[in-house]
C-alpha cells in the first residue's frame, strides 16, 4: 500500500490506526524551495515527487516552509528507576515519525560560487541552517544544504550533484588549481556546523540534466535517512539497562515495538520482524487485568499485524498463518466484562478481516495459495465473529436503556407542556451529552487502547467504580447507535465469496451466499435477500439437499411476502405447498389461500411465522402491488427441478398415426396441494408446433395430423395455467425422448393414499404417414393482366372425397417472382350473393358434395406491374372413419398461376396559358389551360368508359373541351381553369381519374361486369399573384371598313395605388380612336376602363395594336410591364422597377376581319 497522510487516520469504531497499513519509508523534508513562485523551484520539487517508481529509494518527501513548527521533544530522562508507564504506545508516536518528524531536513539556498555578495549571503545561509537547527530543537534529524547553482563559468568537468567529502565517489570533478571552489566550501561547512556529505551542488543550468542530480541526491539523502534511524534504535537499545521487569514490562514493549518499527523505516524488513517479535513475547508476559485487558488486546492487534504482513513480504505465509493461528488462540479467551462482550467479538472480527486483507494482497503479489488455504476463509470467520459480536451486543440491558431515554425525551416533552418540574430517568440528555464528550475524547486517548474515563491507569480494580460503569454504558450506547453489523458482515461476507469464487469453492461460495441473503432479510432488505437466494435455490434443487431446500425456501417465501414480490411469492409458495415440503400443514393452507388471493388480486392473509408489525408493512405494500389499475402480471414456472406440488406425465396411445386418422394424447396429472387447486388452462407443447393449436384442453385431447410425409411428432412440454387475465402462473414441464422420473430421488413424495401416476409409461413421440386430399382444384383465367384492372379468375372446385367437404375457406395472395417471392399489395373480389363481395382471407364457401362441383368468379386488382404469382389455398373439413365412428380431418390444397401485370395506356398532362404557351407557373385568378393525353400502351385493347378530373379545391374548372380521338389516342381533352389561392411552393392539383375496362366480344363471360379505374396525379403548380390584371372584350368576328369597339378592364390586385400609363401602339391595318396615351391613378383593389373604337381596313386574321401598361410612369427609365413571372408583386411597387409585360399572354393578339357586305352596319352592333 502507498503511503500517504491521507491514510494516517484512526479507522472509527475498529480502533485500527491506518498508520498501520501502508509500508513505511524514510520521511524527508524540503526547505527553501518557493515551488508556486520560482519556475526552477517547482521543477526540482517535481522531480523529487513526480514518478517515483520502484527504480527510485523508498523515500516519502514533504515541502514545508521556513518557518514550519515541528512537533517539540520532550525531555529526556535521566533515569528509568521512578519511572512508572501509563501506556505501551503513544497514539500519535506512528503519525509523529512517519509524517511529521523527519530523518533529514534539506535545505536549498540560490548560491554561485562566483557570487559577486559571496560573503554577504554565505552569512544569509548560516543563519537560515541556524534557525532550522533551533527549530528541530533536541531532535537528533539530519540536516543538509543544498546549493542551487545557475552559473556555469566554472572550469568544471562533468557536472553533478556534488558532496565535497573526497570519500564520495560522485563528487564534481573540480580542477585541482581552482582554490576558490575549495575554499569556498569548506568555509561554509565550518560556518555552517555541516559535514563535508552534507553539503550538495545542484547545477540547474541544463534542465534536461537535473534527473540525474536529482537521483544521485536522493541516494545520498536515503543513506543519511537509514543512519538516523539507526542512531534513534542504538538510543533506544541504550535504555535496557535502566529497565526491571517488574515496573518497566510496558517499556520492553514499547521499546521494541518502537526498534521494530525503526528498522522498517531504513527498509530493513528482517530486522523489523526479529524486534516485533520480541515485542509480542514481552507482551504475551505482562499480568493481564480487566484494566488492561483492552489496550493489551489492541497492541497485540498492532503487533501480529506487523508480524504477518512482514511474513507474507519475506516469503514465509507458512510462519504468518502460524503467528495468526497462535494469536488468535491466545486472545480468542481474553473476554471483556460482560457488559461489553460484544466489543471481544468486534476486535475478533477485526482480526480475521485484516488478516485476510494481507493475504489477499500477498496473492495479488504472486504469493500461491491452495483451496484450503486462502483469504475467504478468514473473511468467513470474521463475518461469524461479527454475527456473534451482535448477538451479545443485543442481550445486554443497553438497548432498553436506549430506548428508555428516547421515551423519556417523549415523555419531558409533554410534561413541559402542562407543568414546570419534571423527573427524568437515567438517560437524560444531560447524561447523552456526557456520553458524547466522552465518546469524542475516545479518539484524542494519549496510548492505544485506553479507556477515556480512566487514561494511564494500570491498577488492578477500576478507581472509580461509577465512572466505570457510566463508560461501560457510554460503550453499549456507542455500539447501539453508531455500529452498523449488517454493512459489516456483509461487507466481510461479500469478500469472503468473491475468493471462493476466484478459488473455485462453488458450495462454499453458496453457503456464504445464504449467509449474506439471511443477512439482507435480519436488515429489513427483502429485494436484496430474495436475489441471494434465487441465486443458489437452484444448485440446492439440483443437488437434491432437500433440508437446505426447505430451509431456503421459507426464507425466501418471507423476503417475497415482507416486499410485496407478487411473481416470487406465487412461485415459492407453490413449492411450498408441496407435499414434499414438510412444513405445518396450516401454514401451506395459509400460503395456498394467500396465492389464490394474489392471483385475483386481493391482499393475501397474514401468515402465521411472520412478525405481525412487519405483515402489516408488507400488506401496505401488496395494496399497492395489487392494485385494480395496475398491468396484468404473467410468468412462467420451470416445474422439471421443483419441489412440485403438480406432477404430469403425457404419452401417445400409438407409436404411429395415418395421417387421416386423430392422433391421440393422453395428459395425467397428480396434485399434493392442500385444497383443490383450480387449472384455468392446458397446453401441450410438440416438436411441431402446428399441433400445439389443438391441445388447450383440459382433459383427454385428440390431435388430427397436418399433411406431412412420415413426419415425427413429438411431445416437448406441457403447460398448465391457473390464475386470471389479471394476474397468471404457467407451469411448464419438458420432456425429452428418455424421460426421467419427474421429481428428484431426494423430492420422493411420502407415502400417501393418493394414486400414484409413476407406474404409467410414457411414449412422447409418434410418425405420421402421408395423406393426399382428393379435392381438385383448376384455375382458368387469360394473362396478362393489366395495372388497376380487375383481372377475372375463375375457380373450379370438384370433390373427390368418400365424404362432404365442408367448411370450406379460400384465401388468396400474390407474391412478386421477380422479388424473391415477396408478398405485394392487391385486392381482390369474390362473385358472391348476385355481387362482388371483398375476399377477406379463409373466406367461407359453399360445401361440396361427393362429386359434385363448385365455380367460382374472383377478381383480382393488382397495384404494381411485373411477373405475379398468384396462390389459391383452400382448406376445407371432410370425415374418415376410425373405429366405426367418423371423425373430422382438416385438409388443404394450394394451386399458383403465373400472369404478367403490364401498364394499359400511358395519360400525360401539360399546362398553358391564353396564348397556348406551356406554363408552369400560374398567376392567381387568371384563366389557364389543362390539357390531357391518354394513349394506348399495351397491345390488349382496353375501352375509355369516363375520364374526369379531380382538382383540388382550389382549382375551378371554368370549361371543358373533348377533341375527337386519333390513331392510338384514346381520350384528348382540354380544361380550362383558374386558381383561387396563391401557392409559393410546388402543389398538386389533383388526380384524373379514367374508368375503362377490357374489350371483349362479349362481357357475358362475367356475371357483373366492374369498371376498372386508374387515377393519374396532376401536374404540380405554383401559384402567384400578379399586380395588374387586363381583360378585353371583343367582338368574335369584325367587318371590314366598319367601326367597331374594343374595352379593356385594367384591375389593381395590390393593396397600394398604382400609377399607370396606358398607350394604345399603331397598326397600318387599322385606325382607332380614343386615348393613345393616358396616366391614371388606379386605386387599390379597384378596376378601371379604357375604350377604343377601330375601323378596320383590311380583312383576315389581322394582328391588333399593341395595348401597352407602364408602371410609375414619372420614374425616370420606366418601361411597359414585361415578365412578370420574374419579380415579386411588391417590387412593382418600388421605383425605377425593372420592366413587366405579360398582356401578350393575357390579350389575343389578332383579330378576324371579314369583308364588308352591302348593308351598313351600326356600330352599338359590333360590341361584343
Amino acid at each position: 500500500m502507498e503511503m500517504s497522510e491521507s491514510v494516517a487516520t484512526l479507522e472509527a469504531e475498529e480502533w485500527f490506526p491506518g498508520e498501520l497499513k501502508p509500508n513505511p519509508v524514510p520521511y524527508i523534508s524540503l526547505v527553501g524551495l518557493s515551488a508556486q513562485n520560482n519556475a526552477i523551484h517547482a521543477v526540482i520539487w517535481n522531480s523529487f515527487t513526480v514518478s517515483r517508481g520502484s527504480d527510485r529509494p523508498p523515500l516519502y518527501f514533504k515541502l514545508l516552509p521556513e518557518n514550519y513548527s515541528f512537533t517539540a521533544s520532550k525531555p529526556k530522562k535521566s533515569s528509568y528507576e521512578w519511572h512508572i508507564p501509563k501506556g505501551i504506545l503513544k497514539s500519535s508516536w506512528l503519525r509523529r515519525h512517519m509524517f511529521e518528524m523527519p530523518s533529514v531536513c534539506v535545505l536549498f539556498v540560490d548560491l554561485n560560487w562566483d557570487d559577486l555578495y559571496w560573503n554577504q549571503k554565505r552569512t544569509e545561509c548560516v543563519a537560515k541552517v541556524e534557525h532550522l537547527r533551533r527549530l528541530l530543537g533536541t531532535r537528533n534529524t539530519r540536516i543538509t544544504l543544498v546549493l542551487i547553482q545557475s552559473s556555469t563559468s566554472l572550469p568544471s568537468g562533468e557536472p553533478s550533484v556534488s558532496s565535497f567529502s573526497s570519500s564520495l565517489t560522485h563528487s564534481l570533478i573540480v580542477k585541482t588549481d581552482d582554490s576558490l571552489v575549495t575554499e569556498r566550501a569548506a568555509l561554509l561547512c565550518s560556518s555552517c556546523d555541516l559535514n563535508a556529505k552534507s553539503l550538495f551542488v545542484l547545477p540547474v543550468s541544463d534542465v534536461s540534466q537535473l534527473m540525474g542530480y536529482i537521483l544521485r541526491m536522493e541516494t545520498a539523502l536515503y543513506e543519511l535517512s537509514k543512519a538516523y534511524y539507526q542512531h534513534e534504535c542504538k538510543l533506544i537499545k541504550g535504555h535496557r539497562d535502566q529497565l526491571n521487569h517488574t515496573t518497566h514490562q510496558l517499556l520492553y514493549v514499547r521499546h521494541q515495538f518502537k526498534i521494530g518499527f525503526f528498522s522498517e523505516l531504513k527498509q530493513d524488513p528482517n530486522t523489523a520482524l526479529k524486534h516485533y517479535k520480541n515485542s509480542y513475547t514481552n507482551l504475551m508476559e505482562v499480568r493481564v487485568t480487566l484494566i488492561n485487558l483492552y489496550e493489551i488486546k489492541t497492541i497485540g492487534a498492532f503487533i501480529n499485524y506487523k508480524i504477518c504482513k512482514l511474513c507474507f513480504q519475506l516469503n514465509t505465509p507458512l510462519d504468518a498463518i502460524s503467528q495468526f493461528r497462535k494469536h488468535i488462540d491466545i486472545f480468542k479467551g481474553k473476554c471483556e466484562p460482560k457488559e461489553i462482550e460484544f466489543e471481544h467479538s468486534a476486535w475478533l472480527s477485526k482480526q480475521y478481516a485484516l488478516f485476510a486483507g494481507l493475504f489477499d494482497a500477498a496473492i495479488t503479489a504472486g504469493l500461491i495459495p491452495s483451496q484450503m488455504q486462502n483469504p475467504g476463509y478468514y473473511y468467513l470467520e470474521a463475518a461469524l465473529q461479527a454475527m456473534q459480536r451482535r448477538k451479545l451486543c443485543l442481550s445486554n440491558p443497553g438497548y432498553y436503556y436506549l430506548e428508555a431515554a428516547l421515551q423519556a425525551m417523549q415523555r419531558r416533552k409533554l410534561c413541559l407542556s402542562v407543568c414546570t418540574q419534571t423527573q427524568f430517568n437515567e438517560l437524560n440528555p444531560q447524561n447523552l451529552e456526557l456520553f458524547n464528550n466522552i465518546l469524542q475524547s475516545t479518539q484524542q486517548m494519549e496510548f492505544f487502547g485506553q479507556r477515556p474515563w480512566r487514561p494511564g491507569c494500570q491498577t488492578l480494580e477500576p478507581l472509580d467504580a461509577e465512572k466505570e460503569r457510566i463508560g461501560l454504558k457510554v460503550l453499549q450506547y456507542k455500539e447501539l447507535t453508531t455500529v452498523n453489523h449488517s454493512s459489516l458482515i456483509i461487507t466481510s461476507l461479500s469478500n469472503a465469496i468473491n475468493q471462493f469464487k476466484k478459488y473455485k469453492c462453488p458450495r462454499m461460495k453458496r453457503y456464504l451466499m445464504v449467509l449474506v441473503a439471511e443477512e439482507y432479510f435480519y436488515s429489513k432488505d427483502y429485494a436484496n435477500a430474495l436475489t441471494f437466494l434465487d441465486n443458489v435455490l437452484p444448485q440446492y434443487r439440483e443437488e437434491g439437499w432437500l433440508p437446505l431446500v426447505q430451509n431456503i425456501l421459507n426464507t425466501a417465501l418471507q423476503a417475497a411476502y415482507l416486499s410485496a414480490d407478487a411473481i416470487n411469492f406465487v412461485k415459492l409458495g407453490l413449492e411450498y405447498i408441496s407435499v414434499t415440503n414438510s412444513s405445518k400443514f396450516e401454514d401451506k393452507i395459509a400460503i395456498q389461500e394467500s396465492i389464490e388471493n394474489i392471483m385475483r388480486k386481493q391482499l393475501p392473509l397474514v401468515l402465521p411465522f411472520v412478525d405481525k408489525t412487519d405483515a402489516e408493512n408488507a400488506l401496505k405494500l401488496w395494496s399497492n402491488v395489487l392494485s385494480v389499475n395496475s398491468d396484468p402480471i404473467s410468468f412462467t414456472m420451470k416445474m422439471d427441478s421443483l419441489m412440485k406440488f403438480v406432477e404430469c406425465k403425457p404419452q401417445f396411445t400409438s407409436k404411429t398415426f395415418e395421417c387421416n386418422h386423430a392422433m391421440k394424447v393422453d395428459l395425467y396429472l397428480q396434485s399434493s396441494a392442500p385444497k383443490p387447486i383450480q387449472l384455468t388452462k392446458l397446453n401441450i407443447l410438440f416438436s411441431d408446433q402446428y399441433y400445439n393449436q389443438f391441445c388447450e384442453y383440459i382433459d383427454t385431447t385428440d390431435n388430427e395430423s397436418e399433411n406431412n410425409i412420415e413426419q415425427r411428432v413429438t411431445i416437448v412440454g406441457v403447460n398448465v395455467t391457473l390464475g386470471s387475465d389479471s394476474m397468471s402462473a404457467v407451469m411448464q414441464w419438458s420432456f425429452t425422448d428418455k424421460i426421467n422420473d419427474f421429481v428428484p430421488s431426494v423430492y420422493k413424495r411420502p407415502t400417501s393414499d393418493i394414486t400414484d401416476i409413476k407406474h404409467i409409461n410414457t411414449l412422447l413421440s409418434t410418425n405420421i404417414i402421408k395423406y393426399n386430399p382428393n379435392l381438385e382444384l383448376t384455375i382458368k383465367h387469360n394473362p396478362p393482366a393489366l395495372l388497376n384492372e380487375f383481372y377475372l379468375l375463375k375457380l373450379w372446385l370438384k370433390n373427390r372425397e368418400q365424404f362432404v367437404a365442408s367448411n370450406l375457406k379460400l384465401t388468396v395472395k400474390v407474391m412478386d417472382t421477380n422479388n424473391d417471392d415477396t408478398d405485394v399489395a392487391f385486392k381482390s373480389l369474390i362473385y358472391s350473393g348476385n355481387e362482388f363481395k371483398e375476399l377477406t382471407e379463409n373466406f367461407p364457401l359453399n360445401d361440396i358434395k361427393v362429386n359434385d362441383e363448385l365455380n367460382e368468379e374472383i377478381v383480382v386488382k393488382f397495384e404494381i406491374t411485373g411477373n405475379h404469382c398468384i396462390v389459391f389455398t383452400v382448406v376445407y373439413d371432410s370425415m374418415y372413419e376410425m373405429q366405426n365412428e367418423c371423425k373430422t380431418i382438416s385438409l388443404s390444397i394450394t394451386q399458383k398461376e403465373m400472369s404478367d401485370v403490364l401498364i394499359p395506356f400511358i395519360t400525360s398532362c401539360e399546362l398553358t396559358n391564353l396564348s397556348a404557351t406551356k406554363v408552369a407557373q400560374i398567376r392567381r385568378n387568371e384563366p389557364f389551360f389543362v390539357n390531357v393525353l391518354t394513349k394506348e400502351n399495351a397491345d390488349i385493347s382496353v375501352e375509355i368508359i369516363e375520364s374526369m378530373p379531380q382538382f383540388d379545391e382550389s382549382i375551378e374548372c371554368l370549361q371543358q373541351t373533348n377533341r375527337p380521338f386519333k390513331g392510338n389516342v384514346f381520350v384528348d381533352q382540354t380544361f380550362k381553369t383558374v386558381a383561387s389561392i396563391e401557392y409559393t411552393t410546388p402543389v398538386s392539383m389533383g388526380m384524373y381519374l379514367i374508368k375503362w375496362k377490357r374489350k371483349c366480344e362479349s362481357d357475358s363471360h362475367l356475371r357483373a361486369p366492374l369498371l376498372s379505374e386508374t387515377l393519374v396525379p396532376l401536374p404540380m403548380i405554383t401559384v402567384v399573384s400578379s399586380p395588374v390584371f387586363v381583360d378585353l372584350k371583343y367582338p368574335d368576328v369584325c367587318v371590314a371598313r366598319n367601326p367597331m369597339i374594343l374595352c379593356y378592364h385594367i384591375y389593381n390586385r395590390t393593396d397600394s395605388n398604382l400609377s399607370l400609363e396606358l398607350s394604345m401602339g399603331t397598326s397600318d391595318s387599322f385606325m382607332y380612336s380614343g386615348n393613345k396615351l393616358i396616366q391614371i391613378i388606379l386605386e387599390a383593389n379597384q378596376s378601371a376602363e379604357q375604350h377604343y373604337i377601330l375601323y378596320p381596313l383590311v380583312c383576315g386574321s389581322i394582328v391588333l395594336p399593341k395595348f401597352r401598361i407602364v408602371l410609375n410612369p414619372e420614374t425616370p427609365g420606366a418601361a411597359p410591364i414585361d415578365y412578370i413571372d420574374q419579380i415579386l408583386p411588391n417590387d412593382l411597387l418600388t421605383p425605377g422597377a425593372a420592366p413587366i409585360d405579360y398582356i401578350d399572354q393575357i390579350l389575343p393578339n389578332d383579330l378576324l376581319v371579314i369583308p364588308q357586305n352591302k348593308t351598313t352596319c351600326d356600330v352599338s352592333q359590333t360590341v361584343g
